[in-house]
């Protein structure tokens, strides 16, 4: 699977003429990947687009708030360290 990605962006650079590219295998990326990439509207190529945001979207929602506890959690703890 690497060096397909290897392959395609290459392929992409060399047509595209730029550096700036990157390649995500989006079913094995974490879900805050994926939805900064779907928010952006960045993708190029999804199989069944509608379905795999809904899940994302979901997935990523879902997870938010206990991120966000977690996040504000740690910054009181080192706020309060110092």
């Amino acid at each position: 699977m690497f060096a397909l990605q290897l392959k395609l962006i290459s392929e992409l650079t060399s047509l595209l003429k730029t550096n700036k590219i990157d390649s995500v295998v989006m079913n094995e990326a974490p879900v805050s990947l994926n939805y900064e990439i779907i928010k952006a509207n960045n993708h190029i190529f999804t199989r069944d687009k509608t379905e795999f945001e809904h899940i994302t979207m979901s997935r990523y929602l879902d997870r938010r708030y206990y991120d966000k506890r977690e996040s504000d959690i740690f910054w009181i703890k080192y706020l309060n360290a110092g």
